[in-house]
């Protein structure tokens, strides 16, 4: 049986980036593990919250 790919909610999304600019100590991979993401998953959620802070 295949697995289920986790769906995290903007609540989730908007921490998850905040906790990244708050442990600056941390790598991108370490914070990722941490907060059980993939890592390329957390870099486009970063990417993404730029872009829409840019656009307000």
């Amino acid at each position: 049986m295949a697995k289920k790919k986790p769906v995290f909610d903007n609540d989730f999304r908007s921490n998850a980036v905040r906790y990244v600019q708050q442990h600056t100590n941390l790598t991108m991979k370490e914070c990722a593990a941490n907060l059980g993401v993939g890592r390329s998953t957390l870099s486009r959620w970063i990417s993404e919250s730029k872009k829409s802070e840019n656009e307000k």
